[in-house]
C-alpha cells in the first residue's frame, strides 16, 4: 500500500439519485402507503441475500408479492411485474456534480472507486449506462464478494482493491450507517444528502483531499 489517497463513492444515492420520496410517488399509482415500496423492495432478507451473491430474483420478487398483496387488487403475481416493468423502465437520474468531483480528484492525483451493496449484475449495467466517462480504479460490488456494507470486510476489502490503506481512504454514503462502517476502520467519510455538493468538497478539503 502507498501513502496515496483514495475516495470510494456509493452508487445509488451518490453517483445515482436515489429519491426516497419518490418511491413514494411512485407507489401511489398503486395505492400503496408511504414506505411500503422501500420496505418490500430492499429491507428483507431476499434482497441482503441478492446483495451478498447468494440469493436469486425468483425468491426475492415472490418476496415482493406477499409484502405487498395487502395493497394490490385481483392477481398479485401479474399486478407486482407489472409494478416492477414500470419502475424498472425509468431512466436513471445522475449526481451529475459527484461524476465531474471523481474527475477532479483523479486530475489532482488521487484514485478513485466504486463501493456498493448492489447485486451482482451491477458492474455491468454500471459501465454501460455511465453518463460520462470515469476511470475507475477500482470498482467493489457486494453481490460480488459476499459482503454488504456495513460489514467491516467490505471496507478493508475495498481499500486493498483500490491499493490505498484505510486510513487514507475516504467514503461516501447516502446512508450514515454506511459512513460510520467505514470510519469505524479508520477511514474519512462523509454522509451525503440530497444536493449537498459544495459541503461534500469543503469535507473533503478539510480531509485534506483537493477537489
Amino acid at each position: 500500500m502507498t501513502s496515496q489517497r483514495a475516495v470510494l463513492f456509493d452508487f445509488g444515492g451518490v453517483l445515482i439519485r436515489m429519491d426516497w420520496d419518490g418511491y413514494d410517488e411512485f407507489g401511489k399509482r398503486w395505492n400503496l402507503p408511504a414506505g411500503t415500496l422501500v420496505d418490500a423492495f430492499y429491507r428483507t432478507p431476499e434482497w441482503h441475500a441478492i446483495e451478498t451473491g447468494r440469493g436469486n430474483w425468483e425468491t426475492w420478487q415472490r418476496g415482493v408479492e406477499q409484502r405487498l398483496s395487502p395493497y394490490l387488487q385481483g392477481d398479485v403475481a401479474r399486478g407486482v411485474q407489472d409494478l416492477l416493468d414500470a419502475w424498472y423502465a425509468q431512466p436513471w437520474q445522475y449526481h451529475h456534480p459527484n461524476f465531474e468531483l471523481a474527475h477532479d480528484l483523479q486530475a489532482n492525483g488521487h484514485k478513485i472507486g466504486v463501493l456498493s451493496n448492489a447485486p451482482d449484475d451491477l458492474r455491468d449495467r454500471f459501465l454501460s449506462n455511465l453518463p460520462v466517462e470515469v476511470s475507475w480504479d477500482a470498482i467493489v460490488v457486494s453481490g460480488e464478494i459476499g459482503m454488504r456494507k456495513p460489514d467491516p470486510g467490505i471496507f478493508h476489502h475495498a481499500a486493498d482493491e483500490i491499493g490505498v490503506a484505510p486510513e487514507h481512504c475516504f467514503f461516501i454514503d447516502d446512508l450514515e450507517e454506511n459512513v460510520l462502517g467505514a470510519q469505524a476502520i479508520g477511514m474519512g467519510g462523509y454522509h451525503f444528502t440530497r444536493n449537498n455538493y459544495r459541503a461534500l468538497r469543503i469535507a473533503l478539503r478539510a480531509a485534506g483531499i483537493d477537489a
